[in-house]
């Protein structure tokens, strides 16, 4: 913690001092070693094994087994723990009376009392005496953060004032990149996270809170319930993506086709010594699909396509607009004769209420194999004869077997 030094040439029969409070780390050692034939011979061996901080049997492991204490502020990140501990002491030989201790954390934002309203109240305090308190806060603001204690105590029926100011500054732990895909009424959310923190760090979980309209299923785990295989250690300037889909609530269907924001991520994570960081991000924003007031979806098509043999599609068309709609199906040959569409003639559909769905069954061909787009079909409103703008999803079409 970086002090703000005041100009005060006033004695204070009281002194204050501010510690942060932090867990040790594992001393290091950087191990030397040779061939025997070499100058120094077994000496830089025997050196390591008589070092109080050697593992016995483990003399070139870089890690002891000891612990060492912090010897600066070190660095604090987003979504940590912040503690400090503040102790008010009475050096003098004279007695303080109403003394109160008051710590303040101050942000760009806003101010944040840590100390309770009747914690660090001392009334008295005895010459050789002190006032401990240990604060706590969950840090959720990056940039800039002022520590400020203020101790106010009464001498000779004059009360005085003892204020300091201790700046840190907080960074950022994680780099999150999120992309979002649309698929007919589905959504596909990929969320790239990356560790920009100067030491590793274990991912202990993630998850998506998803937005009101939507479910959310995490394609991370298996059909068991079971995580992926998957390395949650991260060590510095690498990343791991998670993947989820999110599916419309039932009669939500047409809020979750204007949403513009999809969820929010949840991250948990352990540091050295099992310190816990949480961090949750912002609304995940999407750019949604072009919205018509009607949309077509293939809900049923086979598993198995062969090439020359007629197969059933379901189709399920539903109007999101706000009056009722007629609609009609037909043919339109203008978009290519790869997979063929068998219509007696143009189906009526409809008339369709606002927020109505109907699903029709369309007989397709495929003259080719290989890789295909359902297509050749035409969604018209009978009443204006203007068309629908709708896509089918791709297809496999398999090679006719041999006789």
């Amino acid at each position: 913690i970086n002090q703000v030094k005041m100009a005060d040439a006033e004695n204070h029969l009281l002194t204050l001092k501010v510690m942060r409070l932090t867990k040790p780390k594992l001393s290091m050692a950087l191990p030397l070693f040779c061939e025997a034939s070499d100058l120094p011979g077994s000496s830089l061996r025997l050196a390591q094994e008589n070092t109080a901080t050697t593992v016995h049997g483990c003399e070139l492991l870089h890690v002891g087994d000891t612990v060492t204490l912090p010897q600066s502020f070190g660095v604090i990140y987003l979504g940590e723990t912040f503690s400090s501990y503040v102790s008010v002491h009475n050096d003098s030989m004279i007695t303080a009376r109403d003394v109160v201790l008051k710590v303040e954390l101050k942000t760009a934002s806003q101010s944040l009392p840590l100390s309770k309203q009747d914690e660090g109240v001392a009334g008295e305090l005895a010459p050789t005496r002190a006032c401990d308190v240990i604060v706590h806060h969950e840090v959720k603001e990056l940039g800039q953060h002022t520590l400020i204690c203020a101790v106010s105590y009464t001498t000779n029926g004059e009360t005085k004032l003892i204020r300091k100011y201790y700046k840190f500054v907080v960074n950022k732990p994680l780099d999150v990149r999120t992309k979002a895909y649309n698929l007919e009424s589905d959504v596909f959310l990929e969320a790239q996270l990356q560790n920009i923190m100067t030491g590793p760090m274990c991912l202990q979980t993630v998850g998506l809170q998803g937005a009101p309209c939507f479910t959310v299923h995490d394609l991370n785990q298996s059909s068991d319930g079971d995580d992926l295989p998957f390395t949650n250690l991260l060590n510095p300037q690498d990343s791991r993506q998670f993947l989820y889909k999110l599916t419309p609530k039932p009669g939500m269907e047409g809020a979750a086709r204007t949403a513009t924001s999809l969820g929010k991520l949840d991250i948990v994570w352990r540091t050295q010594m099992c310190d816990v960081g949480r961090l949750q991000t912002s609304q995940l924003p999407r750019k949604p699909p072009p919205v018509s007031d009607v949309s077509a979806v293939a809900t049923n098509i086979p598993t198995t396509i062969v090439c020359g043999e007629p197969f059933p599609v379901s189709i399920a068309i539903t109007n999101y607009g706000k009056r009722p709609a007629l609609l009609r199906l037909a043919e339109d040959p203008s978009q290519g004769t790869d997979v063929l569409v068998h219509l007696a003639s143009s189906q009526v559909i409809g008339p369709l209420a606002p927020g109505e769905e109907k699903t029709v069954t369309v007989t397709f061909l495929a003259a080719k194999s290989g890789l295909r787009t359902l297509r050749g079909l035409a969604l018209i409103d009978a009443a204006t004869n203007s068309l629908f703008d709708f896509s089918l999803p791709e297809i496999f079409v398999h090679r006719p077997s041999s006789a």
